[in-house]
């Protein structure tokens, strides 16, 4: 996991890097734009991430990140077409860079989800068929029900009676 962390990082530093060679590094900072876009992609993310495993949350943070930039980008152009003031061109510039920059952090934040999405892929963690195995071992099926062994060493017997009743029974 630390290779993904040092990815994010050189990533993050490469941008910062190309906005300081490119004369502005406060033209690419934006956080309103950083607001929207974790926040949609969180939203999004949490919401059908329920019990899928690590990577499929990484790959559904990666492309709801990319479609919260993109519906920052809309509500930016849709601000903008608002209150657009032909006689004040020279301003619509630097308010079409800022429009831009949601989309800009959808596609960021979706490159470091790969990175955590491909990591998990290649070393998967513990499944949900592994932790039902753990907890099946030394359960014992018979004609009278699933017969569980406890701490102490003694053995019970749970099953349904006809009219759906738990009946318990130590052994």
């Amino acid at each position: 996991m630390i290779n993904v962390l040092i990815g994010i990082v050189l990533t993050a530093l490469a941008v910062v890097g190309i906005a300081i060679l490119g004369g502005d590094v406060n033209a690419i900072i934006d956080l309103p734009s950083v607001i929207v876009v974790l926040g949609l992609a969180l939203i999004g993310t949490i919401s059908s991430s329920i019990g899928s495993k690590a990577h499929a949350i990484f790959r559904n943070f990666g492309n709801f990140s990319v479609i919260a930039g993109w519906i920052g980008l809309f509500i930016g152009i849709v601000l903008i077409l608002k209150s657009i003031n032909l006689a004040d061109l020279e301003r619509l510039s630097s308010v079409l860079s800022v429009a831009v920059l949601p989309l800009f952090y959808g596609y960021f934040f979706k490159m470091c989800a790969m990175m955590g999405e491909y990591y998990y892929e290649k070393n998967p963690q513990s499944t949900v068929e592994d932790d039902d195995q753990i907890v099946s071992s030394g359960v014992e099926i018979e004609k009278t029900g699933l017969i569980f062994p406890s701490p102490d060493g003694s053995r019970y017997s749970v099953s349904v009676d006809a009219l759906g009743n738990v009946r318990t029974k130590r052994l």
